[in-house]
Parts: structure tokens; sequence; C-alpha cells
């Protein structure tokens, strides 16, 4: 896409609380694959109480990672205009089944 001055088109926001929940979920497979093999000696409330951290780990991240989107915008979303309460976006997301790209002259 150099060189045609069309911008990048993202398909999917990044979400980093998926990230941190599957490795820490293939961890946690690892050590019990480990603990069922013999290879390794984890106790198995350890391996209980790592499901329910990795999830509030992943929570944690999510959550960060909406303050960080919210600071990014500003609140210009979240403040009502002078007509009253925000508007919604002015272009919808366009959906095509024909395995082009929706980009901004896609209507």
């Amino acid at each position: 896409m150099s060189g045609n001055g069309r911008k990048r088109i993202w398909r999917h926001r990044f979400e980093p609380a998926r990230l941190v929940l599957g490795a820490a979920l293939i961890g946690v497979a690892v050590m019990y694959v480990a603990k069922a093999t013999g290879r390794g000696d984890v106790p198995l409330p350890l391996l209980f109480a790592l499901l329910p951290a990795a999830l509030v780990a992943a929570a944690l991240v999510a959550m960060a990672a909406m303050a960080a989107r919210r600071a990014r915008r500003g609140g210009r979303d979240l403040a009502p205009g002078p007509s009253g309460p925000p508007e919604e976006h002015e272009q919808e997301a366009v959906s095509r089944t024909d395995g082009r790209s929706a980009g901004p002259g896609a209507r």
C-alpha cells in the first residue's frame, strides 16, 4: 500500500485483554500438561487458582485499555453537543461479502 496515497484500513481493533488472557491460559495449559505427564511438580490447587487469576488479569487489562481509548478520544464522544446528546458516528460500518475492502468511499 505504499505510494498510492490510501490510508491503511484496520479490519479489527487490537484487544490487549485477549492477548493477556490467551497467554495466561496457554501457561496454565502447559503447567497442566507438565503435571499430567509427570514432568513438573505443580500443586493442583495452584492450577485451579491460576484460572481465575488469568481472568482477573484480563479484566484489569481490558479496563486499562478502555480507559486509554477514552483518554485518547478526549471525551469528545461523551460530552453532549450543542443540539443535545452525542450523535452517532457519521459513517456507518459497511460490510461486504465480495471480498473487497470497505474503505472510506465504499458507500
